[in-house]
This record gives structure tokens, sequence and C-alpha cells, in this order.
């Protein structure tokens, strides 16, 4: 069979509705979804077939079921120009997207949407009967209220705050097991993944905060893109078994993304979100905030993405800014947010130190205030969506959110079943 051309594979995966990954010809691979497992595909040309990101992917031992699964989705008589492949030892496997057989077995009903080989269910029925009898699990808590298991956390702040310091000092402490600036952190090992500092400054801070030895295991990234390697981050999870993964940061370990673009920033987070879920592992994703009062910068995709969110500042006017810093909680899924805290960072005689500290009394106003203006002149008598307002104010939907919940504890908005207004008579 002659080559495939490029231009042919894309239509197929078109014609799947497969979505394709921040393809650009001649500088990365043809990647999208992989159709059998929560990885990606990547299609090599010296062997004309798609390789799953994955190593426990099906497709893995046996390529075909990639080109048959997206043959299948196609809908195409041909599916890739010269037909499917076909799979060692018979004809093309049982396609994943068949429909499955309900009811008859020993154990009951099949799950609907059973997934391929093994694989859970796409559609799995909750007791609700169980849950309404019994008490929640408690929440895996590695670091209250910043790191729980299976969820991830996002650090964000303007450069020079502190986050990469702040997430080592967190490494410090979970190997020791000890308390640092009022959090209580579980005993544990952290996996730091680093494309942002170097060796040079990952050696200073490892040494200044006297990390436990054996308790971090430290990579630096170089040419690692998480759309494109997740499965090389699958493979160092599973070789070291950390309790705690931390990623330094988004803007450096996902090259070349559009962070306003909803679309590829999800693609790139998507990967995070089910590396945590799967293994129950806390990641910790430093990010960088947006403009004044902007708890992070980019899509709304990138908070969508993530179960905590935090924002590390200082104020402007603080005169211990140099040391001082707000740790401000922005979103909590688990657990309601908790209340601002003020941390102290400070390098000293080759040590650095964090500790609790005093808040700013000069604090007067929130940061979201600034956008109060930007919010109300969004705001008329026809009722919008938050999403509509976070549009139109160019602000993210979490901002967007807290100054509304502001307005209408001052009576200047109203929040009815089709959407948001302003209070008749304010001025806007």
């Amino acid at each position: 069979m002659s080559p495939l051309a490029i231009a042919d594979v894309i239509a197929s995966l078109e014609r799947a509705d497969m979505p394709l990954l921040d393809y650009v010809p001649g500088e990365n691979a043809l990647s999208s979804l992989c159709p059998l497992c929560p990885g990606w595909t990547i299609w090599t040309e010296d062997h004309q077939r798609f390789i799953c990101s994955r190593p426990e992917c099906p497709g893995r031992d046996k390529p075909s079921l990639h080109s048959d699964a997206i043959h299948f989705k196609s809908a195409s008589p041909g599916g890739f120009a010269g037909g499917p492949v076909v799979a060692q030892g018979g004809g093309p496997p049982p396609s994943p997207y068949a429909e499955p057989k309900l009811g008859g077995g020993p154990d009951g009903p099949t799950p609907r949407g059973a997934g391929p080989l093994g694989h859970p269910p796409k559609l799995r029925v909750l007791d609700v009967e169980r849950m309404l009898s019994t008490e929640p699990p408690p929440i895996p808590w590695v670091v209250e209220p910043l790191l729980a298991e299976g969820c991830v956390t996002m650090l964000a702040g303007r450069e020079g705050q502190g986050k990469s310091m702040l997430a080592l000092a967190l490494a410090s402490a979970i190997g020791h097991g000890a308390q640092v600036a009022g959090l209580t952190c579980r005993t544990g090992r952290v996996l730091y993944v680093d494309a942002e500092n170097g060796e040079r400054e990952a050696h200073r801070r490892v040494r200044g905060l006297a990390v436990k030895r054996g308790a971090l295991a430290y990579v630096e990234a170089v040419g690692f893109n998480l759309a494109a390697d997740v499965g090389l981050l699958s493979e160092l999870v599973d070789e070291q078994e950390p309790s705690v993964l931390v990623l330094d940061s988004l803007r450096s370990l996902a090259p070349g993304l559009d962070e306003n673009d909803s679309k590829p920033a999800e693609a790139a987070l998507r990967p995070v979100s089910r590396l945590a879920q799967d293994a129950g592992l806390p990641v910790l994703l430093l990010h960088h905030a947006g403009k004044q009062g902007v708890e992070y910068r980019g899509s709304t995709a990138i908070g969508a993405a993530v179960e905590l969110g935090f924002t590390l500042s200082r104020h402007a006017e603080d005169p211990e800014k140099r040391t001082r810093r707000r740790l401000a909680c922005w979103k909590s899924r688990p657990a309601p947010e908790p209340e601002p805290r003020w941390i102290s960072l400070e390098a000293r005689d080759g040590r650095i130190l964090l500790a609790e500290a005093e808040p700013f009394e000069g604090e007067s106003q929130r940061p979201r205030n600034a956008h109060r203006v930007q919010v109300l002149a969004a705001l008329g008598g026809i009722p919008r969506s938050e999403r509509s307002i976070a549009t139109a104010t160019d602000l993210p939907r979490t901002t967007v959110q807290r100054v509304l919940a502001d307005l209408a504890e001052e009576s200047l908005a109203l929040q009815g079943a089709e959407g948001w207004t302003s209070t008749p008579g304010t001025v806007r």
C-alpha cells in the first residue's frame, strides 16, 4: 500500500469529528484524541499509523485498533486512503463504538456504553440511595486547603511573586510531614517538573529549603509539551510514585499555547486533569496571573479545568512587600473557599524561610473592585448570562461571578431566571 498523504489522514479525522491538536506542518506531529483511551494519538510517517501516548492503551499492542476505531467513527466506506489496516491474526477487531448489549448476564445488565477492552463504562448509574443513607467520605487533603488527592490546584501570580519558591517550600514540608506557614502537610514524596527555572536556581532553592533526602524528585523539562508528551509525564509518575505532582509552569510546559483560546487551552489541561483523577494524585499547576484584579491569565477554560485555584500577590503600598504575600482562594470545588492568608517568603543566609505573616492593614480594597465599573456597564435592563458578561468585559468568569455577588449584596444587581440585570435606578 502506498504511503498515505497527511491530507487524507486529516480528512478521515474530520469525518470522525476528532479534533486536531495544535498541528503545524513542518513543526510538530499530527495528533488527535485517542478513540480508545483518555490519551493522545500521534501519526507517524515512518510506520503509517497512529501511536497512543499512554502505555496502557490497548492500541499500543494492536496499532490497527486506532485506525479501525477512527474508520468506524468516520462512517466512510474507505476510511483512510487505501482502507483500514487489518489487525494481526484475522479481520478487524470489534469497534469500541458498537452498540452494547444490555441484560441477560450473570452480573446483571451491562453498563451503558461500556468502554473497550475492560475500560470503565461511559455512563454509570450511581447509587443515590447509598449516598442518602451514608456520610460522604472526607476530603483527602494532602495540604489543607490547597492540595487534595485527584484534584488539580492552580497557583497563579505575577512574575517575581514567589510561586516556585512557595511550591518548593510545600514540597519540603510534605517530605518532612511538617507544618509550614500554618499549612499542615501530610508526609509524602513530591515530583517537581520544572521548565521555568533551570538547574542552577533549582540547586539554590533545594539547598536553601533543606529538602529531605529521597522526598523530592526534581525533573528539568526541555522541549516538553503537555499536549504531545503527556505519555512521558504519565510514565514518570508511574516510575516515581509521588504523592504530589508540581508542574512549573503552564506557559513553559505548553510552549506556543494560545492561552486566550479555549479549545487549545482545554486540550492542554485535559490530560493533566485525567492524570490527577486516574492516579488519585494532587497536581499543583503554576501559572501566571493576568492584569490587576484578574485571578489568572488566559481563557476561562483554564480556570474551569482545575478544582482549586489560588493567587499569590503582594500589595503595592505594603512597606513589607519585599517579603509579605497574600494567598487568596478564588475557586474551591471540594470545600468552602478558605479565607485569604498572609505569608512571608524570605531568603536569608543561604536559607529560604516561609512563615505566617500579619495581614497588611492598609488593604481596604479587594482587587476585583477595580472591575465593578466594567461589569456594571455591561448590565442593563435585558438579562445577561455570566458568560455573556465575561465576554463583554474580557474578564474571567470567576471574577465576573465575584463582582456580581458583591453588586447583588449591595442591591446594585439582580439575578433572575434568565440572567443578571442592574437594579433600576443604578448609575452605570
